[in-house]
């Protein structure tokens, strides 16, 4: 029985001192994983802003086009690129007779966005006769719009000129909101002679391909008048009881916002300066055409445009980097009829830093007593 003890706390002695000899063998500890460090630049407030403008025609001679007083940076055809322009400022087209544009752009945070701007002359219309039917007619895109004064009410208006303009007029964009209801007006129609009056009404019926089933209506300028309107297929007939100016307006609601990215550029960066180049996007990208398209033009923009830009960063040791744009795609609802667009907003860049090099690890030799390795 002693013998068995003996042997017993022989191995177990035996046993501790192996572990110890195993602890005291332990070469190194395991690093720890480097960190990865991920930092968003802002690039919005340090880039240069530039604003796009697409005329529907070629300027005539006489008129100018302008954004805060100053002239485009570039022009090729019938797009105005304007570079390092201020935020907030006016858009003014006017002289050579085309009727007056003004309309003030916000960028909201971003460093590139595109308008559309209607370059247009007030028609000279036709002369009235009086004690006979005066007509007339006018076109802008695809729409047009006609009128004719029954002979009975002519005579009021002898000798003097009728004539309808259809345009587009420019208005400041619109934040999109999901749920929220606009009214825009995507065409205006100015009637001559101004002020004349009508009993009863005169009609005048203006075509709008595309807008079957849409939410349509006219009322004036001012918002204060509406006629009685009805609308058949892409026929919207207004009984006007005067001449003036008077709008198209189009019922559209946001039905729902999707948002989400789109890479514009990736790619690695060395220690030192780097130069980031990529080409943002501003307006809006839809399969629509005709007057859903001017209306969505008239809320948010132009339809698709691209800038080439660059900038310079500054970077500690190395890493990459990704430029993208913030994107919303939207569902929209007018009448019984939905439409869809995918509309670019902000850019940001991320710089992701290559982790740091683990420094040589230093061997633990753990301390205990009553041990050696010897």
């Amino acid at each position: 029985m002693k013998k068995i003890a003996k042997n017993f706390f022989v191995l177990a002695v035996g046993a501790l001192v192996a572990v110890s000899m195993t602890s005291c063998h332990s070469k190194h500890e395991a690093a720890p994983a480097p960190a990865v460090k991920v930092t968003t630049v802002d690039i919005a407030t340090t880039t240069p802003k530039t604003l796009i403008v697409t005329v529907s025609d070629n300027l005539p001679l006489g008129a100018t086009l302008k954004y805060n007083g100053a002239t485009a940076t570039s022009v090729s055809g019938r797009i105005y690129t304007f570079e390092n322009v201020a935020d907030g400022k006016n858009v003014v087209l006017t002289g050579g007779g085309v009727i007056d544009q003004n309309v003030k752009v916000d960028f909201a945070g971003k460093t590139l966005v595109a308008i559309d701007v209607t370059v247009k002359t007030l028609n000279a219309g036709v002369t009235i006769v009086g004690g006979s039917d005066a007509s007339t007619s006018d076109t802008y895109q695809s729409a047009k719009s006609d009128v004719t004064i029954p002979a009975a009410l002519t005579p009021a208006l002898n000798n003097q000129k009728l004539a309808l303009t259809l345009f587009s007029k420019s208005a400041p964009l619109q934040k999109v909101v999901e749920g929220k209801t606009y009214t825009p007006a995507p065409l205006t129609l100015d009637c001559k002679p101004d002020g004349a009056t009508f009993n009863p009404a005169v009609e005048v019926v203006t075509d709008l391909p595309g807008a079957e089933n849409t939410d349509v209506f006219v009322q004036n300028a001012a918002g204060t008048e509406k006629p009685e309107c009805t609308f058949s297929g892409t026929k919207l007939t207004a009984k006007m009881p005067h001449f003036s100016e008077w709008d198209i307006i189009m019922n559209v609601k946001v039905t729902k916002v999707t948002n989400t990215t789109e890479d514009l550029s990736n790619g690695s960066l060395i220690n030192g300066r780097n130069k980031v180049a990529y080409a943002e996007k501003a307006g809006f990208e839809t399969r629509e055409t005709g007057i859903i398209k001017t209306t969505i033009s008239s809320l948010f923009g132009s339809d698709l445009k691209s800038s080439d830009k660059s900038i310079e960063y500054d970077m500690t040791g190395t890493g990459t980097y990704r430029v993208y744009q913030d994107v919303q795609v939207v569902e929209m609802l007018s009448g019984q009829r939905t439409f869809s667009f995918k509309l670019y907003g902000a850019i940001h860049m991320d710089v992701t830093s290559d982790p740091a090099q683990p420094e040589p690890t230093t061997p633990v030799v753990p301390t205990h007593s009553g041990g050696s390795n010897d």
